[in-house]
């Protein structure tokens, strides 16, 4: 199964990524670390956003994901659902308090 993964991380990563609700509710429920980052400075919560994937982001947010936080190129994960067009998402993190961009 996917929990015996050496790295618990970057499967969090690849599960948000792909949008995979059940595996990314698996994985917070054995505690991955919820700002793992990727080789672009990207979270979970970031990838599920690029992605338009608007329940893994409320899971993410829920769980305690920093909503706020900043990639490498200094974008939030707000900034990179409006980029991407991703309205749901977008609204999903307006709900959860996510700053408006500046």
């Amino acid at each position: 199964t996917p929990l015996h993964e050496p790295d618990a991380g970057h499967a969090l990563l690849r599960a948000a990524s792909l949008g995979d609700l059940a595996t990314v509710h698996a994985w917070l429920k054995a505690g991955a670390d919820l700002e793992v980052r990727n080789a672009d400075g990207r979270t979970a919560l970031m990838l599920a956003a690029q992605g338009g994937h608007a329940a893994v982001v409320q899971a993410l947010a829920a769980a305690g994901a920093d909503i706020d936080g900043r990639d490498a190129r200094n974008w939030s994960a707000l900034m990179i659902a409006a980029h991407e067009g991703q309205l749901s998402v977008v609204q999903a993190l307006a709900r959860a308090g996510a700053a408006p961009a500046r």
